[in-house]
């Protein structure tokens, strides 16, 4: 691989626009679900993905538009 084709490829993957989009509503509430089912499962690794398809928070963050 030649020194010019790498440059050429990082130069592609830059990103050239950013955009901020404020957070409303449902986007904060999302992230508090988030935040605290992180919390709660520390330890991924070792729980059972029932465990936390079946957790009222989960449920209550699929169901935020």
């Amino acid at each position: 691989m030649n020194e010019e084709y790498v440059f050429s490829l990082d130069k592609e993957m830059q990103t050239y626009d950013e955009a901020y989009f404020g957070k409303n509503k449902n986007l904060l509430e999302m992230q508090m679900c988030i935040e605290k089912l992180r919390i709660k499962y520390v330890d991924f690794y070792k729980r059972k993905m029932t465990d936390v398809y079946n957790d009222p928070i989960f449920k209550k963050f699929n169901k935020i538009n």
